[in-house]
């Protein structure tokens, strides 16, 4: 079994003072790995055979008996071994990052057992939640871009160039709890599965040619893994800078505050379900920027996200993959 090291870069950043200094933090959280129980999946699949195939096997997901009848040869052991060793390194690499993110630091560096430790402080929106009452609202996310430019017509022969724009990309809504680092990050990778032994290599120079496929398909899986924890912790990085710069703006008078409404309804319900003393509580009013820039004050301000975080990912996550 060969070992695999790899690392994600994870960008942080925390305001030391409400609406004051500003620190940008920029560590690399490392997960080093050899053998182990998650890393048989490797064994199991580098090693396959037809006549070894157990399709009740830990490491496959059940599929349909056949593949519609298409042998090995006619889809090729290269492309089917690649595959198979692509869904096997993505998912034994997001079981290896979801074992350390639970609180499974064994096999981990001292460095890197403190920056796990340390996730939860870095990544600490709570000074930034709004409150109702007894009632968390998640605040809205308020993006920053310099040197916009607008096109005033079709034809292109016109523009508009602003020195700063700022866009409301999402509304206040309420939120049962706090929401963290851990809330944005997805593992949803599948053990690989397998449609038919025909699929299998039969012979030597067969296998030879699987086990060259599926580990260039493995090394892509787990790089597909690390790209993916990237982009969910730079959403996170998004979204928080976003709620940081709506209180900067807003304690500048650039954007207003929600409003709240509550409404009470002694008995409300159905036939079937009735409620006493119930009460219905909404945002009335969302925030909205604020034009007249006589009502704007001066303070310190955070720099724009395109500086924070690598262009790709900045636009993936405004315009999407485009896939």
């Amino acid at each position: 079994m060969e070992k695999f090291s790899f690392h994600s870069t994870l960008l942080t950043k925390s305001l030391r003072s409400a609406l004051c200094s500003f620190c940008l933090l920029v560590t690399t959280a490392g997960i080093s790995t050899s053998s182990s129980a998650n890393s048989n999946i490797y064994d199991y699949f580098f090693e396959i055979e037809q006549g070894n195939f157990d399709e009740n096997s830990e490491y496959t997901t059940k599929g349909r008996s056949s593949f519609a009848g298409e042998s090995l040869m006619t889809r090729g052991i290269a492309q089917e071994a690649r595959s198979i060793g692509m869904q096997a390194g993505k998912y034994w690499a997001q079981q290896e990052f979801k074992k350390n993110l639970a609180g499974d630091l064994s096999g981990l560096s001292a460095e890197d057992k403190s920056l796990y430790e340390r996730l939860d402080t870095i990544y600490d929106i709570s000074p930034y939640m709004l409150r109702y009452k007894q009632y968390y609202v998640m605040p809205p996310v308020v993006t920053e871009s310099n040197g916009q430019k607008r096109y005033k017509d079709s034809k292109h022969q016109t523009f508009y160039i602003a020195d700063r724009a700022f866009h409301i990309r999402s509304e206040p809504r309420f939120v049962d709890a706090i929401p963290t680092w851990r809330d944005y990050v997805r593992f949803n990778a599948k053990k690989p599965q397998l449609y038919s032994k025909n699929l299998l290599p039969s012979n030597p120079k067969q296998k030879e040619e699987w086990q060259k496929n599926f580990k260039s398909g493995w090394h892509d899986g787990v790089e597909s893994a690390k790209l993916n924890l990237d982009l969910q912790l730079a959403r996170f990085i998004f979204d928080s800078i976003g709620i940081q710069r709506y209180h900067i703006l807003h304690s500048a008078g650039y954007i207003t505050a929600p409003e709240y409404k509550t409404s009470s309804h002694p008995v409300s319900g159905d036939d079937d379900l009735m409620y006493i003393g119930n009460k219905w509580v909404s945002i009335s009013v969302v925030p909205k920027l604020e034009h007249d820039f006589r009502k704007w004050r001066v303070i310190p301000e955070l720099p724009v996200l395109e500086d924070l975080l690598p262009v790709r990912y900045h636009q993936i996550l405004q315009y999407g993959t485009g896939l």
